[in-house]
């Protein structure tokens, strides 16, 4: 049965949520914490290769914490046996401070050459956004642009 990002994730939420603890494919790892406070992280994997060189692997976590704190991560890798790669990310948490969420990718092609982006997005507790993105490829360098507004959505200067 192939895993797919967003299957692995939702079996990762889904363990947290439920405190399930066998694992739903062959090959997979799943490990759980719950705190005295109430939190809970869960974290696992899956990887597969066809024993030709080619491989794939998928990785998550998710927490739980107090106030409303909760988060999640989650990748997926491929590397394949021409050379060529590939890998896909995010993460998202969100608390009384304010939210985050961010994903990106890179690739590698057979040549060697290399290409990635991101996003994030984040607001304050104060309803404050910032929205950026960065590429890279090795012709162009790095490029990074960004935006902030107030809660109002009216644009104000980003800080570092």
């Amino acid at each position: 049965m192939s895993v797919t990002l967003p299957r692995f994730v939702a079996l990762a939420a889904l363990s947290l949520t439920l405190g399930l603890t066998t694992a739903a494919h062959a090959g997979e790892r799943i490990t759980r914490f719950h705190g005295a406070d109430g939190g809970a992280v869960v974290h696992g994997r899956v990887t597969h290769s066809d024993g030709a060189g080619n491989r794939e692997s998928f990785r998550g976590g998710a927490f739980r914490g107090t106030e409303g704190r909760q988060g999640m991560r989650a990748s997926h890798l491929t590397r394949n046996a021409d050379g060529s790669a590939e890998r896909t990310g995010g993460f998202a948490a969100s608390g009384p401070n304010g939210s985050i969420r961010s994903q990106g990718s890179v690739t590698r092609s057979t040549d060697g050459d290399i290409n990635g982006q991101r996003t994030t997005t984040g607001t304050g507790s104060q309803g404050n956004t910032y929205q950026g993105s960065t590429t890279y490829s090795r012709s162009d360098g790095v490029s990074h642009t960004a935006t902030c507004s107030d809660s109002a959505g009216t644009p104000i200067p980003c800080s570092r």
